[in-house]
């Protein structure tokens, strides 16, 4: 198995790992060689944001839906 070293932090990758061990860089493999994967974890916190923010905006809604009927 040949070694190859991390594009993030320089560390020895197996080939095919998909994180770096060290750094816990995403790692993609683009013609043989090992490159910091970025798309894919970017798209990956925009959603976990966009998905926390409504929930917190429905918790909001809720809690002045409980203030109002209570009033």
């Amino acid at each position: 198995m040949r070694l190859f070293h991390c594009p993030s932090c320089g560390a020895s990758l197996s080939e095919g790992s998909e994180m770096c061990s060290v750094c816990k860089t995403s790692i993609d493999w683009e013609e043989g060689q090992p490159v910091v994967a970025t798309a894919g974890s970017a798209f990956q916190r925009v959603v976990i944001l966009i998905l926390i923010a409504v929930v917190a905006a429905a918790l909001v809604l809720a809690a002045a839906l409980i203030v109002i009927s209570n009033s």
